[in-house]
């Protein structure tokens, strides 16, 4: 997977996106544009994942003297925005939305850096104090649950992919039981590597689509659970162990609210076992189709996690 840029040179395209980011910019007290009469210049994030190209709808706006980014979302990631903002949290500014005929877009601070997706020691610790930052900020709070809700439904649904690994139905449904108690508290929702921007020496967490109130332990595992020890299959994430078990171990070592190391060790696990079977889960759904060395990366690893938690 390749995120990289592409200039916007629609006229159409272009003046709709300026108009939803003056209607915005203009309202907020946090943007100081000192020429309104830059012209905007606007980029379209996309991505390359083999032979399949994917175009977001998700902009880098540049204008006057800053730079933005112009997203069409939902009100769940508005919502979660609005929950980060003032925190002093290292998250995106929420500069502010509107709501169009297609949708609403919202305006978010532009963080200029490098992601992670070479991880090293001195990313697992800026990582692990910006997420565990959000964990303890948010640890007790009201949750209304809806967020949890649609993700109690989707992890059922995946469950049934299982169908006929009878050790890996054993062991998912100990991770399904266990999100009916495990504690909650804000969580990325999709926090691999490249949600994850290096800026000044501290990591800020990005894109916080399928963001909410989940159990605390599925963050920490999207982190840890794709990293490989070399790029030549599944997701191009550099991490080896040591940085790996460096990563978790600070998480802990941070959490105000502690369970016991054990527990918590079960929980990053079952968690893991999660993303290895969503990560496996198409092909499990379509057995017919051919299966490559991605799938075998992932069903390996589940089978192994599996056996691990089983024991």
């Amino acid at each position: 997977m390749s995120i990289f840029t592409q200039e916007v040179t629609d006229a159409a395209e272009m003046n709709k996106l300026s108009d939803i980011f003056f209607c915005i910019s203009g309202v907020s007290p946090e943007i100081l544009v000192s020429d309104w009469e830059t012209p905007c210049f606007a980029e379209r994030f996309c991505d390359k994942e083999y032979d399949y190209d994917r175009k977001y709808d998700v902009y880098k706006i540049t204008c006057g003297n800053g730079a933005f980014v112009l997203k069409k979302t939902d009100e769940n990631e508005v919502s979660v925005y609005r929950r980060l903002n003032g925190r002093g949290l290292n998250v995106p500014l929420y500069y502010g939305c509107r709501e169009c005929s297609d949708g609403v877009w919202i305006l978010i601070e532009y963080i200029e850096g490098d992601d992670l997706r070479i991880f090293d020691e001195a990313s697992a610790y800026a990582a692990a104090v910006s997420l565990v930052g959000v964990m303890n900020e948010f640890a007790g709070l009201e949750d209304d649950c809806e967020r949890f809700s649609r993700y109690m439904k989707r992890i059922k649904k995946r469950s049934l992919c299982l169908r006929g690994e009878d050790m890996l139905v054993s062991a998912y449904d100990i991770f399904l039981n266990r999100q009916l108690t495990i504690k909650r508290t804000m969580q990325n929702g999709d926090l691999l590597q490249f949600n994850a921007i290096k800026r000044s020496g501290k990591v800020y967490i990005i894109d916080w689509g399928f963001g909410g109130f989940m159990p605390y332990s599925l963050d920490i595992a999207r982190m840890t659970a794709h990293g490989i020890e070399t790029p030549d299959v599944g997701f191009p994430f550099l991490m080896n162990e040591r940085d790996r078990r460096a990563f978790i171990d600070e998480v802990y070592r941070g959490l105000a609210e502690k369970p016991s190391r054990d527990e918590y060790e079960r929980d990053v696990l079952l968690s893991t076992l999660n993303e290895y079977v969503e990560f496996a889960e198409p092909y499990l759904e379509n057995p017919g189709e051919e299966r490559g060395e991605l799938f075998e990366l992932y069903y390996e690893y589940a089978v192994r996690t599996a056996r691990e938690i089983l024991q």
